[in-house]
């Protein structure tokens, strides 16, 4: 903690720090303190959404500022927030990779002191730091933070030289105990540290990909396995591709992460049916009993086989892109027809990728997530005279509704009560997955 909070300056007195996520509140449970004299102010989710960010940064003087890059990429977009946060004096981005389009995008806006945070929960969040600074061409993940070791190892767990790439395996105060009521996987992650003499002394593997630099630095480098990052959660691919093999009619199932758009990583599920292919919608409401949205893929494309490599084994990197043809939906298609209903067709199939949207599509059925609701958000106040705000686009997710909504502002009582329906649904579900791992 005191490492940390040297790093990011939270020691200077009255600065304030504004949480858009939970990693600070983490590290609060864990630790039970606050480095003294800083005040935190935590955004109330009941707002809705980024459009009251530069208020509550106005309102509250904020100084810090700690986000996944995904989030920090969204803020920069929308033009409401882009001069709000620039005037904050220390970023704090950690979560997921540090795409280098990000750090170009901070340094145009004008944002200083940016540091990328690196670090998996198993060792208590955050394990190194790197300063980023300027638009650099390769973003470090940095050195080890106080009383942390990283060790980089081959196959046969042997130290490797720079650039040679091997798994980060991290070591040192910060490793926890292990997982609850878990020993085998505890006894997987989880060996004796051979590069210390404590008889206690363990390593986590990160399961990351890295190699040294040259100058004492570490490079991410992508996952060994198939667990990936989507907006700042840990995702395990196995787990998606098991409830999607689940499903009456789908022989065999396929997920990956693909990055076709630069800072727009999606999940694609690869189907194999046994029949005729199934609307996504129908896949994604069968998906949701049990996965929390952002697990849920944004397309699904069906194939007769999946490519191979010579060994015989799926060829992930072969697999084709979802191309812009509309999504599978258990609506009818009914085309835009005033021209309101043609300006937000146009906008959602910009942001989902589509080449079609009818009117009674749903946004969420056709690939879009918060994230990109943000985005079509932001197109359409620049488009559409009516006042139109982040949650009606919640509320309202087909043109049809949301048409109605701005008309006569009022819309369907019934789409807004099906679209919090929804919302339960998914917090639910993602209960039940929280459950079902602590007893797994």
């Amino acid at each position: 903690i005191d490492e940390i909070a040297s790093l990011i300056d939270f020691g200077v007195p009255n600065d304030i720090v504004l949480e858009g996520l939970t990693m600070l509140d983490q590290v609060r449970r864990e630790a039970n303190e606050v480095p003294a004299g800083v005040e935190t102010h935590a955004l109330d989710a009941a707002q809705g959404g980024d459009y009251s960010l530069p208020a509550q940064i106005a309102e509250h003087a904020i100084t810090h500022m700690q986000c996944t890059p995904s989030h920090a990429s969204m803020l920069l977009t929308d033009p409401d927030t882009r001069d709000a946060v620039a005037g904050i004096e220390h970023w704090m981005i950690g979560g997921e990779a540090f795409p280098v389009s990000l750090a170009a995008e901070l340094d145009a806006a004008g944002c200083r002191n940016v540091m990328n945070m690196y670090g998996p929960t198993e060792t208590t969040i955050w394990s190194s730091t790197e300063v980023v600074s300027g638009s650099p061409n390769v973003i470090s993940i940095g050195r080890p933070i106080a009383n942390t070791q990283f060790y980089i190892l081959g196959e046969g767990e042997e130290p490797l030289p720079v650039g040679v790439p091997g798994e980060l395996l991290i070591g040192g105060e910060g490793v926890v105990r292990g997982y609850l009521d878990r020993p085998d996987l505890t006894a997987d992650r989880f060996i004796p540290d051979p590069f210390n003499e404590a008889a206690d002394a363990r390593l986590y593997r990160t399961g990351d990909l890295a190699s040294w630099k040259a100058d004492g630095t570490i490079e991410f480098l992508g996952r060994l396995d198939h667990q990936v990052k989507i907006r700042g959660y840990r995702i395990e691919l196995g787990e998606i591709e098991a409830r999607l093999s689940a499903i009456e009619g789908i022989r065999e199932a396929v997920v990956i992460a693909r990055e076709d758009t630069p800072g727009d990583l999606r999940l694609v599920g690869y189907l194999i049916s046994e029949a005729s292919p199934i609307v996504d919608a129908a896949l994604r409401e069968a998906l949701e009993d049990d996965l929390p949205d952002f697990m849920v893929p944004s397309a699904f494309l069906f194939l007769d086989r999946y490519p191979q490599t010579p060994n015989g084994k799926i060829d992930r990197k072969a697999l084709p892109a979802p191309n812009a043809a509309r999504a599978r939906s258990t609506a009818e298609y009914k085309p835009p027809g005033s021209e309101l209903e043609l300006t937000i067709a146009e906008t959602w199939k910009e942001v989902l990728y589509l080449d079609q949207v009818g009117i009674d599509d749903n946004f969420f059925d056709m690939g879009g997530h918060s994230l990109l609701v943000v985005q079509a958000h932001r197109k359409l106040r620049e488009v559409v005279s009516d006042p139109l705000s982040l949650t009606d686009l919640y509320r309202f997710p087909t043109i049809r509704g949301l048409v109605a909504h701005l008309s006569s502002d009022g819309g369907s009582e019934e789409q807004a009560e099906k679209s919090l329906a929804r919302g339960e649904k998914r917090r639910q579900a993602l209960g039940r997955r929280r459950r079902r791992g602590s007893r797994e």
